[in-house]
């Protein structure tokens, strides 16, 4: 008898056959079980792995943000603070230009000089021709048109309302003069100007 061939009986071999593929089943259902708690493992591990170098590269990325916004902030009040000191030591340059704008237009020494020689005049009456009484009483100055135009950008909340955009030239002086006109186009009480 050679063991290449053998008989067996079929109800053995079905038997053992049988018990095999329990096991096999068995250790199939195992490792399926053992596969998914791996991979769910795995995952989980990959999630914290993951989240860990996100939040850490997160941080440094804060970090480094936070520090260019403190480096930039620092920057700009440094430039603004030499540009205040600049603008500080020019302010009273009347021919000084900041930011391409114009320096507002100042005819304060036209009002001191009547005032003063109204005041050093000895006459009961003075005699005013249409100019002056325009330039006095009037406050329609030469100079006023380019003054409203080239001061209403800025006047502010300051004085009331602003006057850019408005059309009307009441608002230059806002709540500032009493005007019982304009100085467009009447006269204007000087009470507080």
């Amino acid at each position: 008898m050679s063991l290449q061939q053998i008989k067996v009986a079929r109800e053995e071999i079905l038997s053992i056959v049988k018990e095999n593929k329990k096991k096999h089943d068995d250790i199939l259902k195992d490792s399926i079980e053992g596969y998914w708690l791996e991979a769910e493992k795995t995952l989980k591990r990959y999630e914290k792995d993951t989240l860990y170098h996100a939040e850490k590269n997160h941080k440094e990325q804060l970090k480094k943000m936070r520090k260019s916004l403190r480096d930039k902030k620092k920057e700009v009040r440094e430039q603004v603070k030499k540009e205040l000191e600049f603008v500080e030591k020019r302010k009273k340059d009347a021919a000084f230009v900041y930011m391409r704008n114009k320096y507002p237009e100042n005819h304060s020494d036209d009002y001191i000089g009547t005032i003063r020689r109204l005041e050093l005049c000895v006459d009961k009456e003075v005699e005013l021709d249409v100019v002056e009484f325009d330039k006095y009483v009037r406050n329609k100055w030469e100079w006023r048109d380019s003054f409203i135009t080239s001061n209403s950008g800025y006047v502010t909340s300051l004085w009331g309302a602003s006057y850019a955009g408005t059309g009307s030239c009441a608002d230059l002086y806002g709540n500032g003069l009493a005007v019982t006109d304009s100085w467009c186009s009447g006269s204007i009480a000087l009470n507080s100007f």
